[in-house]
């Protein structure tokens, strides 16, 4: 028996301990540095580890939601502004049509009391902060209102659009009132039965 090697139970346990492999040392590399023995004389007094390695997390953090936004623009920012563009357009081809009937009203009869009265309102109903607020819009940018039928396309939903359609029916009951004729924003006239001669606005 070698009497150089001894062997004790101290021994018998580091020889059956392995080795830390790096894995296991660097397990949990945002937790405290104060297990850490040279962690009291590496930093100068006036500087906390803590601060340190939460500036460095946050740091990483950032950087990993800015790749994530990038990465996922392309995926979804231009097919959601694609549908966001054929609703609006529709939308505003409509408001545009109400705002102009209403001003071709006023010219035409600028003394009437009723049409004057219309000018006032649609500009405060029909404003961009109306038409595209909360009350009808949720934070998604899907309407709120009930559409009709199972295909829903976006022509209906500008048709089911209740701001629209109370002033599409206001405008053109003025303009029935006053003997016109109106080409809705899709270019039909609308027939109005009783008025044998219109003029067509």
């Amino acid at each position: 028996m070698d009497s150089d090697f001894i062997t004790t139970p101290a021994t018998v346990e580091s020889a059956l301990t392995p080795p830390l492999t790096p894995s296991a040392i660097d397990d949990d590399i945002w937790g405290d540095d104060s297990s850490h023995p040279s962690s009291p004389s590496s930093f100068p007094p006036t500087t906390s580890p803590s601060a340190d390695l939460q500036k460095l997390r946050q740091t990483h953090i950032t950087l990993g939601y800015r790749d994530g936004i990038t990465a996922s623009k392309s995926h979804y920012l231009q097919p959601g502004f694609d549908e966001g563009y054929q609703l609006g357009g529709r939308i505003g081809i409509h408001v545009g049509w109400i705002h102009g009937v209403i001003d071709a009203l006023s010219h035409i009869f600028p003394s009437d009391a009723e049409v004057l009265r219309a000018v006032r309102d649609a500009y405060c109903e029909l404003a961009v902060e109306t038409v595209y607020g909360k009350e009808w819009w949720d934070e998604g940018g899907v309407w709120k209102w009930e559409v009709e039928g199972d295909a829903v396309s976006f022509d209906k939903v500008v048709d089911a659009f209740p701001l629209l359609k109370k002033w599409s029916e206001r405008v053109q009951a003025l303009a029935v009132e006053r003997g016109l004729d109106l080409k809705d924003p899709d270019g039909e006239v609308d027939e109005v039965a009783g008025k044998s001669t219109k003029t067509t606005l």
